[in-house]
């Protein structure tokens, strides 16, 4: 059974030998610790654990570098502030994995946007080198194969900034609405270049945060307003090739459930536990219309307490892979403070619950 099955099955909501079991994330940090405990050197965290493995795949470059190109500002021994190709000016630091800074954005308002937004060109420029050939080698391998392009959302986010995006989205609608246009117009015609290519592919996974802890970062009319019309475009694309459609997510999203599943997504991922997501609330009430990925507490694993442990992974993998539709994945990533013993227990906890045979 190979991983790309297991996880199809999954989001058709069939069910194989067992759910796929998978991790995206795991922070280099913790890759240090665990090599100081048992992990061989030199040795992928997903084939020493014999997960799922779901290849990432960027087809092209979304980014505005023909009007903002890289520009590096000041560097020391500890940091560096650059602007990216978004034109936001960055502050990164060097010796810690840690969240940059935001410290400027060269697009403010809508006239800043209208000067730039024709260098979002539809270009053979932007494809990048050997995806085609990555992608085959994944297929090889059995892997389940994404395209991780930016959609209009995150795009939005990463040039505006939080904050200002908020506001925007309230003050002058019509600003927010271009801007998702024309990207969603740039997006389906580059879609349609990748498509051309013949390459191995299986999902679109948007990576967009529209929540926090609380909550939203806006309303369900807002995503309905704003978000819908376009996700429904890619949802009729991926209709059209056979794909599906995942969306990666941060914060309390229930609010917004009923909203991804009117916009077609197939799955939604990574289920925050901190900020109060439970898979096992989800899974009666909107289970049979939207796949559920991840949802185990990274904060539990990191308590090594086994009793907890297998708690917080048995009672959630029991509920949400009856009748199919679950992935198993941490709640996010998995951070320095989980150790290699605790990731383990947890994988062979995966292992034992979400059999179907």
């Amino acid at each position: 059974m190979t991983s790309h099955d297991r996880i199809k099955a999954a989001l058709e909501f069939r069910e194989l030998d067992s759910i796929p079991i998978t991790e995206t994330a795991v922070w280099p940090d913790t890759l240090v610790r665990w090599h100081s405990e048992e992990l061989p050197e030199g040795v992928d965290v997903r084939d020493y654990f014999r997960l799922d493995r779901i290849s990432a795949i960027r087809a092209f470059d979304c980014s505005l570098t023909n009007v903002f190109p890289h520009t590096i500002y000041e560097e020391t021994d500890d940091y560096v502030i650059d602007r990216n190709g978004y034109g936001v000016k960055v502050k990164y630091l060097k010796h810690h994995y840690a969240t940059h800074i935001e410290l400027d954005h060269a697009v403010k308002e809508h006239a800043d946007w209208t000067r730039c937004k024709g260098a979002l060109d539809v270009s053979d420029r932007r494809m990048a080198t050997g995806f085609v050939e990555q992608s085959q080698e994944a297929r090889q391998k059995g892997d389940f194969i994404s395209l991780n392009p930016m959609d209009f959302f995150w795009f939005t986010f990463v040039m505006l900034g939080t904050e200002n995006f908020m506001i925007q989205m309230a003050a002058d609608p019509d600003f927010i609405h271009d801007i998702f246009e024309t990207y969603t117009d740039f997006l389906m015609e580059m879609l349609k270049r990748t498509v051309a290519t013949a390459i191995e592919w299986d999902a679109i996974w948007f990576y967009s945060d529209m929540a926090y802890r609380n909550g939203p970062l806006f309303s369900p009319k807002h995503y309905r307003e704003f978000l819908l019309p376009r996700y429904r475009r890619v949802r009729e694309f991926c209709d059209k090739h056979g794909k599906f459609l995942l969306l990666h997510t941060d914060g309390n999203v229930e609010e917004f459930m009923p909203c991804f599943i009117e916009s077609g997504f197939n799955a939604v991922q990574p289920l925050e536990a901190r900020a109060g997501n439970d898979v096992r609330v989800y899974k009666p009430k909107y289970g049979s219309d939207i796949c559920f990925f991840g949802n185990i507490s990274a904060d539990v694993l990191a308590t090594g307490d086994k009793e907890k442990i297998e708690e917080e992974v048995g009672t959630k993998v029991t509920v949400a892979k009856q009748e199919g539709g679950y992935i198993y994945h941490s709640d996010h990533s998995i951070p320095p403070t989980v150790s290699f013993e605790s990731f383990s227990f947890a994988i062979e906890c995966a292992r034992k619950y979400g059999k179907y045979v």
